[in-house]
This record gives structure tokens, C-alpha cells and sequence, in this order.
């Protein structure tokens, strides 16, 4: 894991989104070199995923400090069209380690994004909405799962999911991500 974020940032570093290198800390790169096992990987993997959510608030314009902070960076996604969500999802998803594939806007079958880690390869329906997502999501999103030969599936929106869609996702497996979700991920600097 410890690489696949070290390469994740080093591609960040060429695309020039993380401009100096040297603002990540000595001592996590000591912890890298000197390739730590056990509690001390923990430890360098939660420094790399604080690090990486800061990479991810740059790639939305916003400085995270403080929790008002946080609605801010989520209202810039409120502004944002839905295909710059999508591609605001893959390059978080490619920050992360996985594979992407962000698919065309029309015709994709009910996928916006398939990634994938491992052997598991997850469908993601992007929803960057005004009001409640609805059961269609869902339906998209399991449609997709065959087409693509996946393992998973899940929905990420902005914003809300209604009480029809949560009760047609859970028997279907389909993860909900809401707005809260995403608030508590940037919340975790």
C-alpha cells in the first residue's frame, strides 16, 4: 500500500500538483526508506492519507484549516458540473492506488467511473446533484455491475440519497456515498 501511495504522489508531483516535494516530512520519508513493518506502516499510512487529502482539496482550489473550512470545499463541489465530479472521483480514486476508468458521458452503461484495487473491481454512478438522488441511480449502478464484470457497486453523490433508493441499494449491495460522507473524509485531516 505504502507504494502505491508514494507513486500516487510522485505522478501528483509531475503533474505539478504538488509543487515541492520537500513539503512532505523528512521523517515520513525516513519511515518510507527504511521500509517499516507492522504498527509503524499504520503510522506512515495515516500520514499518507492526511497528505493525500490535502493533495485532494488543492485539486478543488480549497485550503482545508478549519471545519467551516470543510463546507467550503463542499461547496465548490456544489458548483462543479457533473462530469468535473466525476473527474474530481477518479482522480481521487487514482490518488488512493486504484485503476480508473473514467467512461464516456454518454452511453456508459451506468458507470461514470470503474475502478479498481486488487482483484475488486467497483462501478461508480457520480451523481453531483442539487436535490435527493433518487432509485434511478441505483438502478443504474446495477445494471453496470453486469456489463462491467464487477465486484461491487456504489453511488456517490453531493448531496442526498432518498428513502426509496436506500431501501432498493441495500438488498442489492449498491454502498451509498452522501454528502456527509464526504464530509467526514475531508473532516479526518
Amino acid at each position: 500500500m505504502i507504494d502505491k501511495l508514494v507513486k500516487g504522489v510522485a505522478k501528483e508531483v509531475t503533474k505539478g500538483i504538488i509543487k515541492d516535494i520537500n513539503k512532505i516530512p523528512k521523517t515520513l520519508e525516513k519511515e518510507i526508506t527504511n521500509s517499516l513493518l507492522g504498527q509503524a506502516i499504520t503510522q506512515v499510512e495515516e500520514l499518507f492519507i492526511k497528505k493525500i487529502i490535502l493533495i485532494i482539496t488543492k485539486l478543488l482550489g480549497v485550503e482545508l484549516k478549519k471545519a467551516k473550512d470543510v463546507d467550503k470545499a463542499l461547496a465548490e463541489i456544489d458548483k462543479i458540473s457533473g462530469r468535473e465530479f466525476e473527474e474530481f472521483l477518479a482522480k481521487v480514486f487514482k490518488l488512493l492506488g486504484y485503476k480508473v476508468l473514467l467512461t464516456q458521458e454518454k452511453g456508459d452503461f451506468g458507470a461514470d467511473l470503474v475502478v479498481q484495487k486488487n482483484s475488486v473491481k467497483t462501478v461508480v454512478q457520480a451523481k453531483r446533484y442539487k436535490g435527493n438522488v433518487g432509485v434511478d441511480a441505483v438502478y443504474q449502478v446495477v445494471g453496470a455491475l453486469g456489463y462491467y464484470k464487477a465486484d461491487k457497486s456504489m453511488v456517490i453523490t453531493n448531496s442526498k440519497f432518498t428513502t426509496a433508493a436506500r431501501e432498493l441499494a441495500a438488498p442489492n449491495k449498491v454502498q451509498l456515498w452522501d454528502r456527509d460522507d464526504l464530509k467526514s473524509l475531508l473532516e479526518k485531516m
